[in-house]
């Protein structure tokens, strides 16, 4: 006989017996005091439901792109995220890049139907201050993989001439090219760079095309541990 039916058989036994002898009294110390007790036996606790649902939540968007700022040879961490506010760590060449980075979700104040979704204050958006116009490049300087995965943020045009590339040093192989989807929300991109563990990289944003959507937005690259669960 199973727990659950032994117990179940108590506590009916107990109670034809007691209401045969009419005691009322008895009959309600009983159940508070045994019946319900034993009966509860089968229900989980209030904290064994929350540990239950606690293990079952699903991550936050922060635990889930968790990642690590890459750093220079002398241990500083690299401006690859922009929130110095200015191009250090990078060197740009033409105009499209001047007057870079954007402050703010300047998207969103122009056209009700997208945002920038970048990270922290700052990131590139080589449509905000001269529209299509402008043309030219930037680059980061050197730094050294320590993680096997990496990401960034980008979106743009879907030209071949508004770009990001991710450049192996010293040779200028091209090991990873991205661009936009016709579309100023910033998305996530993930990349392996588990063959490049330990040498050097650079990021290059290209912007080359002065046409309709000729324009490319970037911002806050990072490495992670393994391969990160980007939102879908």
């Amino acid at each position: 006989m199973s727990s659950t039916v032994f117990r179940y058989a108590l506590v009916y036994n107990s109670l034809a017996l007691l209401l045969r002898m009419g005691r009322m009294s008895a009959l309600a110390l009983f159940l508070g005091a045994v019946a319900l007790p034993i009966l509860g036996q089968d229900r989980p606790s209030k904290s064994a439901a929350k540990k239950t649902q606690k293990k079952g939540a699903a991550p936050d968007s922060a635990s889930i792109l968790a990642g690590i700022k890459p750093k220079a040879d002398d241990g500083r961490v690299l401006n690859l995220d922009f929130e110095k506010g200015d191009l250090s760590d990078w060197i740009a060449e033409g105009d499209a890049f001047k007057g870079q980075p954007i402050e703010g979700d300047t998207v969103g104040s122009r056209r009700g139907d997208m945002k920038s979704n970048h990270q922290g204050k700052f990131w590139i958006g080589t449509y905000e201050k001269a529209s299509d116009t402008p043309t030219g490049t930037l680059t980061s300087i050197p730094f050294q993989v320590t993680h096997p995965w990496a990401s960034f943020l980008v979106a743009g045009g879907s030209s071949d001439l508004t770009v990001v590339q991710v450049l192996e040093v010293p040779s200028g192989k091209v090991l990873v090219q991205a661009n936009g989807v016709e579309s100023e929300t910033l998305t996530r991109f993930g990349l392996d760079l588990t063959k490049q563990m330990g040498k050097q990289i650079r990021i290059k944003i290209i912007d080359r095309y002065n046409g309709p959507w000729g324009h490319i937005n970037f911002d806050d690259f990072l490495f992670h541990e393994s391969k990160p669960a980007l939102p879908q």
